[in-house]
């Protein structure tokens, strides 16, 4: 069993949905699209839908969708805005489960906020949020390091999109 695979049924036992999605580390601008028809909302955690999803991209990235057991802050740290935002904000962001991206960038996860939606950009240039109708990777099934793993903060003054 592929190892992204036994990731993504891994999460499915742990009753998070999941999909696969482009893995083209060459090029990240197609990176991460999904390779289902619908997207986020074809999330199974059936185990069988699972494993034949795998079995035709056996080296898919899995996405999860967001807000319904987590929202994200996505920050992008390869641009120098995102990290003057990140260096600025640090000291006030709680220690919640945070996931390292491939680009080195950080996935916060915090609980679920209905009056967290999706936005590009709205807390910082290359700074985005992900809750109900948005995705994430599930970087940590490639092997990326995942710090306060047993924490999942609350939002503070969340807005809706």
């Amino acid at each position: 069993m592929t190892t992204l695979l036994a990731a993504a049924l891994d999460l499915a036992q742990q009753g998070h949905a999941a999909f696969p999605c482009v893995n083209c580390p060459k090029n990240p601008d197609t990176d991460k699209t999904p390779l289902t028809k619908h997207g986020f909302k074809d999330a199974s955690r059936d185990p069988n839908t699972i494993a034949r999803w795998w079995k035709w991209w056996p080296s898919a990235l899995i996405g999860v969708p967001a807000g319904i057991a987590f929202v994200v802050i996505d920050i992008d740290l390869q641009h120098v805005d995102a990290q003057r935002w990140y260096d600025e904000n640090r000291a006030r962001l709680p220690h919640t489960r945070t996931h390292i991206t491939r680009s080195g960038g950080r996935h916060l996860l915090f609980q679920p906020n209905s009056r967290i939606g999706c936005s590009v950009g709205r807390l910082g240039r290359h700074i985005d949020t992900r809750g109900l109708g948005g995705y994430l990777i599930w970087w940590p099934a490639c092997g990326l390091d995942v710090l306060h793993g047993g924490a999942l903060e609350p939002c503070r003054n969340g807005s809706r999109n």
